[in-house]
């Protein structure tokens, strides 16, 4: 097995034991659930779950980087890197994909958009801070 399917297969068991995680914790987004702002990429595991059921709308209404996202992965983890004009053209194509995340979370912060949120106060982080500090506080 080439050295790019063994990272293809670590990145693939991540994803599903993080996927497993978050189903029987119930806690969703990691970085929502402790922050209670939501992250660049949240929408991303409900729009791959929308694509499992082929639903393709509901998948672009949770993220619309879904697709880009997609095609990116397999060229990532099994492009060839063979000259290093390749190698800089994944690395261009990865900055790229994360500043039009950071872009596009921006746009749905500011329009209201419903996957996207922000609301340190519902937080664990916060809630946690608030019974150091506040005790008697719920």
């Amino acid at each position: 097995m080439t050295r790019k399917l063994k990272n293809l297969g670590v990145f693939l068991l991540i994803v599903f034991l993080y996927i497993a995680f978050m189903t029987v914790t119930g806690i969703g987004c990691p970085i929502r659930w402790f922050t209670g702002i939501s992250c660049p990429g949240c929408g991303m595991s409900r729009a791959f779950f929308s694509l499992l059921y082929l639903d393709l709308s509901a998948a672009f209404r949770y993220h619309p980087l879904i697709y880009p996202v997609l095609l990116f992965i397999p060229y990532y983890f099994l492009g060839s890197e063979k000259t290093p004009r390749r190698k800089k053209a994944k690395k261009i194509l990865l900055i790229l994909l994360a500043i039009l995340a950071i872009l596009l979370w921006i746009f749905r912060i500011f329009h209201e958009d419903p996957v996207v949120s922000i609301d340190p106060f519902n937080g664990a982080m916060i809630k946690c801070l608030k019974r150091i500090v506040l005790p008697g506080s719920r």
